[in-house]
């Protein structure tokens, strides 16, 4: 099973870290005014909806959106990524995009320019993972090669003999069977195929124009937009009956909890995670100290205490239990501070913490502008299969502002400022990357992190034909 957040802040958070692709692909799909009434939809419909495993909390939304927009009557097709500089004009672009598989279109724009993985899309288009992988890789070798010949016609560089008739038949308002035949001459022509006449790649295209964030405005719009939040106490869910139980589902809703300041729904919410992932029964007693003795005697743990304080947060906690915890000596401890009602204002898993990873190691520096003992970079990074990869800034100490610069790559964001307990993690993305015209040979680009007073580089590497 993968995570489930619960909680009211949830859509919030959504609006704030995806609204903008989600708006971007509404907009693609439905048009300007029907885009945000169908992100809000998106959002509602997945607030409660566990993660599934190995995909990304984008993958969820990414799948519940494109539900939402298919069921339009007025849900359209026909993306095309525009022009830029250096690359061909519009008109070309359009003709091209056009050409080729809607749906092999859609997944190179999920993948390319929503940033979504392997696992994502194949949530989202319904299609096993080895098909979405082929149905990527084949959309953009032909698309691909179109641009590239038809830019070629265009600036009167040498192209294949039978090239010249077949646009001619296809465009500007040539019937299905000529642009079916331009299409099967694409894939079978060995000389339109060779790599050195590809000129323009699939993410040098998409990246021309990128994914415009949200405004505050906007985001205000979609959280107004969003249906009323339901019950936070989630169905109930099956549950392993105890050897003295009957063999039957129990119902897993917590208990009422008279104790006056400690039954409010946010209490509701935060009990119920605990009870529906199993890190306790609902039959198991937690005893909560009076609201007067938190006052005076400061936040306490439920139950006995542990042996240590070892560090941890509810979602690496509750991912690391699964779906049977109740045996093990995860122990729950509800965070209380003095209020006016005594309002829940936490819920932390207390277990054993996964150890940092090894990746990077960092030295704290006297000065806040320098970067050299702070933050140390591998030596080098290496992209995925698609051309794509992360690298996380993580810088202790105070906050220290940062741009970032690598000519052939994409880089997302490409400044910021990072401190204590707020890592910056880097999305990077080859342009010119092609993997399935022959044998890829190695490429490299130089990634360089600008700090006030020094910088920090590291390698990139790929293969691309």
């Amino acid at each position: 099973m993968g995570s489930a957040i619960l909680g009211p802040d949830r859509a919030a958070a959504w609006v704030r870290e995806h609204g903008g692709h989600l708006m971007d692909y509404a907009v693609y799909r439905l048009g300007e005014a029907a885009a945000p009434a169908a992100v809000a939809a998106a959002l509602g419909a997945s607030h409660w909806r566990a993660v599934p495993e190995n995909v990304s909390e984008r993958g969820l939304l990414f799948a519940a959106l494109r539900r939402v927009c298919l069921a339009d009557p007025s849900c359209g097709d026909g993306y095309h990524p525009g022009t830029g500089p250096g690359l061909p004009d519009t008109e070309l672009m359009e003709r091209a995009w056009a050409l080729v598989d809607p749906l092999g279109v859609e997944a190179l724009l999920l993948m390319f320019r929503h940033e979504l993985t392997l696992a994502d899309l194949s949530l989202v288009l319904g299609l096993p993972e080895a098909e979405a992988h082929r149905l990527v890789t084949r959309t953009q070798d032909l698309i691909e090669t179109l641009v590239s010949a038809l830019d070629a016609l265009s600036r009167g560089r040498p192209t294949c003999d039978a090239l010249v008739p077949l646009v001619d038949a296809a465009f500007p308002a040539g019937s299905d069977v000529a642009r079916s035949e331009l299409l099967n001459h694409m894939i079978e022509c060995s000389a339109c195929n060779r790599p050195f006449n590809i000129h323009y790649t699939v993410p040098q295209m998409i990246d021309q124009v990128p994914v415009a964030p949200l405004s505050v405005a906007r985001r205000e719009e979609l959280l107004a937009l969003l249906p009323a939040v339901p019950d936070p106490a989630p169905p109930a869910v099956p549950r392993q009956a105890a050897p003295h139980e009957p063999a039957a589902d129990l119902d897993v809703r917590p208990p009422a909890i008279p104790t006056p300041g400690q039954d409010t729904p946010l209490f509701n919410a935060l009990a119920s995670v605990v009870w529906a992932r199993e890190v306790l029964s609902p039959t198991d007693q937690i005893h909560l100290p009076s609201i007067a003795q938190v006052i005076q005697d400061g936040p306490v743990e439920a139950g006995p205490p542990p042996a240590a304080r070892p560090r941890s947060r509810l979602p690496e906690a509750l991912a690391a239990a699964g779906a049977r915890t109740r045996s093990t000596a995860v122990k729950v401890a509800i965070m209380l501070v003095a209020g006016t009602a005594g309002m829940i204002t936490g819920l932390q898993v207390l277990g054993p913490t996964q150890d940092p990873p090894p990746e990077t190691t960092f030295t704290p520096s006297a000065s806040r502008d320098v970067l050299t003992g702070r933050l140390t970079l591998p030596p080098s990074v290496s992209l995925d299969e698609f051309g794509r990869g992360t690298i996380t800034l993580n810088l202790p100490g105070e906050p220290v502002s940062w741009r970032i610069t690598a000519p052939g790559l994409a880089v997302t964001p490409s400044s910021g400022t990072s401190g204590d307990g707020d890592p910056a993690v880097i999305q990077v993305r080859a342009l010119r990357f092609r993997h399935w015209c022959g044998d890829p040979s190695p490429a490299e680009a130089v990634l360089t992190v600008q700090g006030p007073a020094d910088s920090l580089t590291t390698r990139v590497r790929w293969n691309t034909c």
